[in-house]
Parts: structure tokens; sequence; C-alpha cells
């Protein structure tokens, strides 16, 4: 159950690379608004990917199955890496190979 009568303001905090980047950090894009509301205000920040850290279940309760088509809509790539809350990475080189390598080809 999504309640959306309560919309606190989407915030993203903002990690500065020295290569010149930045690395976006908030909560997952609808969990309080839609998906398409929080993935405008994520894109008019210029970023150019959008990385999930949610498991699967997870996303389909908060009515996220659409996520990947929702952020490619908006102009920006979509990386997803499976992940239980609160939880580290099982499986170090998938991790690495499925999340890392790609977002460092792309800086």
């Amino acid at each position: 159950f999504l309640n959306t009568s309560k919309k606190p303001s989407y915030l993203v905090d903002t990690l500065e690379l020295p290569c010149g980047g930045q690395i976006l950090m908030s909560n997952a894009p609808g969990k309080y608004r839609t998906v398409e509301e929080d993935l405008s205000k994520v894109k008019a920040l210029k970023a150019s990917s959008v990385v999930t850290l949610l498991s699967s279940e997870e996303m389909e309760i908060l009515g996220m199955t659409h996520m990947g088509p929702a952020v490619e809509a908006k102009g920006m790539s979509w990386h997803h890496l499976d992940l239980r809350d609160k939880w580290i990475p099982w499986d170090s080189e998938a991790y690495l190979h499925d999340l890392v390598l790609p977002l460092v080809h792309r800086l």
C-alpha cells in the first residue's frame, strides 16, 4: 500500500567526485510519489543513470516493477542489483561485474 496523501520533499544527497561528476543518493523513486514525478526531479539534477539496490520483492510491493522503462523514458540508463534491504551483496563477483564495472565505464 502506497500512501500518497503525505508527500515529503524528494531529498537527494550529493557526493562530489574528484573527476568532476556526482553521485546522487536518495530513497527509491516512487516510494512517496509516483515514479515519474521522482524521476523528473532526478533528471532535472542532470543524472545520466539510476541505480536501484532493492530486492525484486520490495520493488513489487512498492509498485516499481516498471522502473526500467520509466528511467529509460526520461533518457537515463537503469542499473539494478537485486539486494535485500540492509544487506550487503552476497556475491561479490556478480556485484562487481553487474553493477560496479558498468558504472565505472560510464564515468
